[in-house]
């Protein structure tokens, strides 16, 4: 897989891309009061200078 094979435009394509994959996810939870509850965040946005869809993740702190 090359970069250019990896690039995104931030349109409805990608949107209904994003959507089709969600609806497919079934979500799993897990009871252990031992484990912190995540602060996560994936977050899509647009590249102002070349309209290329880039993703931010976020993860919480190690402590």
């Amino acid at each position: 897989v090359g970069k250019d094979d990896l690039q995104f435009g931030f349109d409805d394509a990608l949107l209904s891309h994003c959507q089709n994959n969600l609806e497919a996810f079934l979500p799993a939870t897990i009871q252990d009061d031992e484990l912190r509850p995540a602060a996560v965040a994936i977050v899509l946005v647009r590249d102002p200078s070349t309209g290329a869809a880039c993703f931010l993740l976020t993860r919480r702190a190690s402590q």
